[in-house]
Formats: structure tokens, C-alpha cells, sequence
């Protein structure tokens, strides 16, 4: 399903339809980070999936996606740094689906350091310190997916 949401996310950034990250002004230095999103912490942002159709019916497939976290395409300028930081909990993953990923645009977890595949997805507890840096000339995109830890049961799951 890559080559779909590669379009829909590369009309979405053409039409400039992104927004600036919520906490770009905390964790970024030069350059902007914009989103875009699908879910953010159980609201649906319904025009953003009438604007993406093929994505969303992908996203419809994963349980719990409306609801663990935050989904969307994540969009970050050339220069900039994501500071290290933390997410508040260990009760999702994180999922990055690389669709436009230069070589020079890097993701630290913990301690391990890599370029985003395109194509293909790294998933990872957002508890872990991690930081971002895109030292291309190209914007890079990823799909971000929040889904619930494996670890949990489905009492513990709808509890939260």
C-alpha cells in the first residue's frame, strides 16, 4: 500500500495543507515541522480523511489506531534537529513509515542510529529518548502510527 499513501501524502504536502507540529517551537531547531493529522489522542480529523481516502482505509484496518495515540504524516524541513525527548508513556508504539527518506535524514532510539527505509516501517516505544535530523535538501516524510503496546491485555486496554 506504500506507492497509495506516498501520493496522497506528497498532494497533501504540494497543496501545503500540513500544520506546524504542536511542539515544533519546544523540540525543534532551524527548520519547521509540520503535520498533518488523522487522529490525535481519540478526535478524527474527518477532512483530512476525506483529503486521503486510500490512506485512511488503510488506517481503518488497525485496531486501535482512532485511539492510542497520534497518527499522521509527518513532514520535517531540510536542517532540522528534533531535540532528544521522551513520549509520555510506554502503553503505545510507534510506527514510521518511511515514504520520502534521504539518507542524511536520521532517527536516534535509545542508542541506535539509522535513515528511515523507504518503503518500509520502524516501529519503537516513543518512551525511549529519541531525536530527529534531516542534514538533506529534501523535505522528509514518514507516516506516523500510534498503536497499543502488544504487552497489553484488553482490560488494561480499555482502562485506558
Amino acid at each position: 500500500n506504500f506507492e497509495g499513501i506516498k501520493a496522497e501524502a506528497l498532494a497533501v504536502l504540494d497543496e501545503k495543507l500540513m500544520d506546524v507540529h504542536p511542539e515544533n517551537d519546544d523540540l525543534a531547531g532551524y527548520g519547521t515541522w509540520n503535520t498533518f493529522f488523522f487522529y490525535k489522542n481519540g478526535k478524527k480529523f474527518l477532512r483530512n480523511h476525506e483529503k486521503c481516502p486510500f490512506t485512511s482505509s488503510i488506517l481503518a484496518k488497525i485496531p486501535g489506531v482512532d485511539i492510542a495515540g497520534r497518527t499522521y504524516f509527518s513532514a520535517m524541513t531540510p536542517g532540522i534537529h528534533i531535540k532528544p525527548h521522551c513520549g509520555p508513556h510506554n502503553f503505545k508504539l510507534r510506527t514510521h513509515l518511511g515514504i520520502v527518506t534521504p539518507q542524511e535524514a536520521l532517527i536516534r532510539v535509545d542508542t541506535k542510529t539509522q535513515p528511515w527505509p523507504e518503503g518500509k516501517c520502524i516501529v519503537f516505544d516513543d518512551s525511549f529518548e529519541h531525536e530527529v535530523w534531516n542534514h538533506s535538501d529534501a523535505t522528509r516524510i514518514v507516516l506516523i502510527v500510534d498503536v497499543w503496546n502488544p504487552t497489553l491485555n484488553s482490560q488494561e486496554i480499555d482502562v485506558l
